[in-house]
């Protein structure tokens, strides 16, 4: 399974002659506008039907410190929506994390 995340509105700036002669490359300005508005994960997958959880195993991410991570949500799908949730305790307070894809 492959995750492209893309900001709607990502500053842009000319196209580069050649992958050596980018921009982004001198500018961490440019760096990490890129970086604060795009994010990408792949690896494999696992799904419980019986628990409708979804387990993502990742080999690599735009983040480093994510390579490895496992990651485990439930799955609600309805028509042409699927809904992922998870949740997670931090410093005693518990976070619920929705996210809504949409088959286009």
């Amino acid at each position: 399974m492959s995750v492209q995340i893309a900001a709607p509105h990502r500053q842009g700036w000319p196209p580069a002659t050649s992958r050596s002669k980018q921009e982004s490359a001198r500018d961490p300005h440019l760096k990490a506008i890129a970086l604060d508005s795009y994010y990408a994960y792949f690896g494999t997958r696992d799904l419980d039907d019986a628990h409708s959880v979804v387990t993502h195993r990742l080999t690599a991410s735009l983040i480093p410190a994510e390579t490895g991570a496992i990651y485990s949500q439930t799955v609600a799908i309805d028509g042409s929506h699927m809904t992922l949730t998870s949740v997670e305790e931090r410093n005693g307070v518990r976070m619920v994390g929705t996210k809504l894809w949409q088959r286009i």
